[in-house]
């Protein structure tokens, strides 16, 4: 009931032009939600200690706007390669990697699910599932792949998915950490072919907006 009237009074309530409210006016809507998808992915992965090598919106050749987010998973890579040796049955879980595997896996689903909830915030909706992006996309396979290991492997727990939601919806709750994704959405709009550097998202994101 409180998003339907959110909704409501966005509609009927005009509300203050400002600068980012100018520049996403100026693009398609399907184009503002990818930018917030990636921003997303982006503070995600920030938030999680994971740095970010390159970030790009474009029309595909279906001429929709779809956006890639490339990172560098540093110490956490080589245990992203072992969950998937474990899971074809190529190596094992033993006392010396669990914790390093489980760490790793909760960084790579709240890295994937950091997109669909920024875009779900944007819009005001009620549910990750109802998002055509993400009931299609990578970031599903990418969360279900994670989530199908831990059951596999023993490592699941009851609500585990809502606890590695839980926060980054927390993050982007607090009205500077939103502000700065919002900040990335429109830089990602207004770069040179819609793709943003390092260097561009350090000048935007800064450690505080990392906090919660």
């Amino acid at each position: 009931m409180l998003t339907f009237l959110k909704k409501l009074f966005y509609i009927f309530v005009p509300l203050e032009e400002t600068p980012i409210r100018k520049i996403f006016k100026n693009h398609t809507p399907e184009q503002v939600l990818v930018a917030h998808h990636e921003a997303g992915h982006i503070m995600g992965a920030l938030y999680l200690g994971i740095e970010v090598k390159n970030c790009q919106i474009y029309l595909n050749q279906s001429g929709q706007w779809e956006g890639k987010t490339e990172y560098n998973y540093g110490y956490s890579k080589p245990y992203l390669e072992l969950m998937i040796k474990i899971k074809q049955g190529k190596d094992v879980l033993t006392e010396s990697n669990i914790q390093p595997i489980t760490k790793a896996g909760i960084i790579r689903y709240s890295v994937a699910i950091a997109g669909p909830i920024a875009e779900l915030k944007h819009i005001n909706g009620s549910s990750i599932d109802d998002l055509e992006t993400y009931r299609n996309g990578s970031d599903k396979d990418a969360c279900w792949a994670v989530i199908d290991f831990f059951k596999q492997t023993g490592l699941h727990k009851p609500d585990m998915e809502n606890d590695f939601r839980s926060h980054i919806v927390n993050l982007f709750d607090r009205p500077h950490s939103w502000e700065a994704l919002q900040t990335l959405a429109c830089r990602i709009l207004t770069a040179n072919n819609h793709q943003i550097s390092p260097s561009e998202i350090k000048q935007i994101i800064q450690p505080k907006h990392l906090l919660i």
